[in-house]
Parts: C-alpha cells; structure tokens; sequence
C-alpha cells in the first residue's frame, strides 16, 4: 500500500449525543473521498484507515468533529453536538 499504515485493530468506536443516545448512519471520511457510514447503533470499525489520517464525523443535526486517528483508539466512544444552524423547516 505505498508505506502507507493502516489500523486494522477490529476495534469499534460508537458515536454518541450529548446524552449518550447513538448517532446512527452517521459518515467517517479521511483523505480524499474515503469514508465508511456508521451502523444503526452508531458503531463504526476502525480498520483499514490510515494511521496517520484526521478523520472528520458529521451527523444531520450534530456540529462536525475531526479526531486524529490515535485519539480514536484510545476512545470506545465520541461525543457529538447538537448543531444550532442547521434545522428542518416544514409547512402546510
């Protein structure tokens, strides 16, 4: 792969709310269009990423959050926002 390092751990990290609620479906990307998308539980899989990759999380309705990848393997969870821009508006 180029010298490129990846995780390949078989570690999962569940993204969450400020309440502990899992964020389901939410997207995982790193590099230039590389991602993977959570399960229904908010858990994801750490293999096949980079080691030195930033990954950014982004969730409907939650702020962004970039981790570096060595801080997600000491995590077993990452805790999104709530984001106040953004909302559904609905009409009759």
């Amino acid at each position: 792969m180029f010298g490129v390092a990846l995780a390949d751990s078989g570690q999962r990290v569940q993204i969450v709310d400020e309440r502990g609620k899992s964020v389901p479906f939410a997207a995982i990307v790193w590099g230039e269009g590389k991602g993977v998308v959570a399960d229904t539980e908010g858990y994801f899989s750490l293999d096949n990423i980079p080691s030195s990759a930033t990954v950014k999380i982004t969730a409907m309705g939650y702020a962004d959050r970039e981790v570096l990848l060595d801080e997600l393997k000491s995590l077993k969870k990452v805790i999104l926002q709530l984001s106040l821009s953004e909302g559904i508006v609905t009409g009759k």
